[in-house]
């Protein structure tokens, strides 16, 4: 047993710790909140240790008691507000250097849980730019962003994270969660994710995923079917040539 200079068990504060983590990932991927029952099951906890956890939390508003249950709490969200803030602010520069230099729009996504979420936009001053919703989610499967987000996990990670919901649309490309991994090994091998019209008509984007110091980022490219095929391998090289950039700046994780 290791202890602290008081003789306190160190080993059961870290315990501790660890569990809140796990209860706050938990509450993270599902936005509607859930009761202290199922938040035990999934956590495979004791409801009566989740109850003490989630007292703790409460109490310094990282959860708070809706109607539909426990949800994150105004605390947690000013983190996440800062931390976006700052991967905004530090991304920004390129991402507006990257679209300058392709004459497409570029857009920074991060991982929500089961979704993608839209971070920043940088819209090339072209004509006929796509651009996505600030705050767009999409489950992550169904993107080529979210895509190269999840070819940066595990395949065991992947069907972990799709295990108890995974319903995409009968005319999706993808119906399986074996098909899906089938695409995030090309896209590991290939380095770029691609979408060819499934999730915005007429538009086709292509994307990459880092792994870096301030998180699992995907930055995509927006492209017409009409400049696709005349763009590809350009608009190819900058993401791949913005990738390293970024990656050395920045940091791997």
């Amino acid at each position: 047993m290791v202890t602290d200079k008081k003789g306190n068990d160190k080993s059961s504060g870290v315990q501790v710790i660890t569990r809140a983590a796990n209860i706050l990932n938990i509450l993270g991927a599902e936005s509607d909140g859930l009761s202290l029952g199922k938040i035990a099951t999934a956590a495979n906890l004791p409801r009566s240790t989740v109850q003490r956890l989630v007292g703790a939390l409460e109490s310094v508003d990282l959860l708070q008691n809706g109607e539909a249950g426990l949800t994150l709490g105004p605390a947690f969200l000013r983190l996440v507000s800062s931390v976006h803030t700052d991967v905004v602010t530090a991304m920004r520069p390129g991402l507006e250097a990257l679209a300058e230099l392709t004459g497409e729009t570029v857009a920074l996504t991060r991982p929500s849980g089961k979704n993608l979420t839209v971070l920043h936009c940088a819209v090339a001053a072209g004509e006929l730019q796509v651009t996505p919703r600030l705050g767009f989610a999409r489950p992550l499967y169904s993107t080529s962003a979210g895509r190269a987000l999840l070819a940066l996990q595990s395949d065991e990670e992947v069907r972990r994270l799709f295990s108890d919901e995974f319903r995409p649309p009968h005319d999706f490309s993808i119906q399986t969660i074996s098909g899906l991994i089938e695409v995030l090994n090309t896209i590991r091998q290939d380095g770029i994710s691609y979408d060819h019209g499934e999730m915005i008509e007429g538009v086709k984007t292509m994307a990459i995923g880092m792994n870096t110091r301030i998180g699992h980022l995907s930055v995509s490219m927006l492209l017409p079917f009409g400049r696709f095929e005349k763009k590809h391998e350009f608009c190819r090289e900058s993401l791949n040539e913005f990738r390293k950039k970024i990656t050395r700046e920045i940091g791997v994780w």
